[in-house]
């Protein structure tokens, strides 16, 4: 059972949820016409303005990807539906635009259309735009055939990178180079350990027999690449560090960042074991980490599981990663408690 009170206005009280806990934080994009969100900071103070948008369903994605060091504001569509192009274009409105606006949106066919019509649209009021495709799903399709992935989790890897080069007052062109450079080098591969359910509806959407892992399923129930039996969390470690580097190498770059983000119903202490043998498995490959971030950051609500990103970064990468972020709903960045502690949120 789930504490909704409507269910066809879930993701509207959500939104108003957010703005109830963070006022000081959040601020509403009005938007005219359907069933939409749009969402910013309170304070957008970079000369580029970078927005992500998605249909709801996987938390936090991509509300709580809207923070300082991160993305100024997201288009919320409803449950696994990707937001209209009249919304995305109101966003696009409401940031600053002056200097342009980096659209940041995962490989799915509706995101993709909507977003880059939302850009031809804004683009004939003079606001010059740059879109950035994520596709870091690495069993959604070869590895000679990435432009055809998924983006799943490691598109917080994409808008820390974007986040980070507005922050540092780069143009969009430099901004948008270095969102595409970010996403070029991450790569994702997760692990089911329990069905995937439609969070509006409860309605499954894979069904997975207990005592069985399915690997490489979309974080919107598309069905995975293998399957096979429980043995341990070391051994479903070991399964997903194997088949992400098993595609990735030759590494790009020498040193790498970590994402360990668990499914809604996996908790602390299995993401503590989880993460243990991350990086013991990354240390017996002898790669060199710069940063690990763990957490609910792209969770599935209703299932149990975790995915590994992994990108692969040089001094540029590590500049703009590395500059101070935080949201609500996002922890753990490099000099987010120093920067942001004095402020009031």
């Amino acid at each position: 059972m789930k504490l909704f009170n409507e269910k066809h206005k879930v993701v509207d009280e959500m939104v108003e949820g957010f703005l109830e806990l963070y006022p000081n934080f959040y601020k509403r994009i009005h938007i005219v016409r359907g069933n939409y969100n749009g969402i910013m900071c309170q304070r957008c103070e970079n000369p580029v303005s970078v927005v992500v948008g998605a249909g709801s369903g996987n938390e936090p994605w991509c509300i709580g990807y809207v923070g300082v060091g991160l993305a100024d504001a997201a288009v919320v569509g409803s449950i696994y539906t990707a937001p209209p192009a009249r919304a995305v274009q109101a966003v696009t409105r409401s940031v600053p635009n002056k200097n342009g606006v980096v659209y940041i949106c995962t490989n799915h066919v509706g995101d993709v259309l909507n977003f880059e019509l939302a850009s031809e649209l804004v683009e004939l009021e003079g606001i010059t735009t740059r879109t950035i495709v994520v596709n870091d799903d690495v069993a959604s399709a070869p590895r000679a055939e990435k432009s055809e992935r998924r983006g799943t989790a490691g598109v917080l890897f994409v808008v820390k990178a974007a986040g980070g080069a507005a922050s540092l007052g780069m143009n969009i062109d430099d901004v948008a180079r270095i969102a595409a450079k970010a996403n070029d080098n991450t790569y994702t591969f997760n692990a089911f350990t329990s069905s995937v359910y439609d969070p509006e509806t409860g309605k499954a959407l894979l069904e997975l027999e207990e005592g069985m892992v399915e690997y490489g399923v979309g974080f919107s129930g598309e069905s995975g690449v293998f399957r096979k039996p429980f043995k341990s969390a070391d051994d479903t470690v070991d399964t997903v560090i194997k088949y992400l580097l098993n595609d990735i190498q030759p590494l790009p770059m020498e040193e790498i960042v970590v994402l360990v983000n668990g499914f809604g119903r996996t908790g602390d202490m299995e993401m503590a074991i989880i993460g243990k043998r991350v990086l013991q498995d990354l240390r017996k490959n002898e790669i060199k980490v710069h940063h690990v971030l763990t957490g609910h950051t792209f969770s599935p609500t209703d299932s149990s599981g975790f995915s590994i990103s992994l990108m692969s970064v040089d001094e540029e990468l590590k500049r703009c990663y590395d500059f101070p972020a935080w949201s609500p709903l996002i922890r753990g960045f490099t000099g987010a408690d120093m920067h942001l502690g004095k402020q009031n949120f």
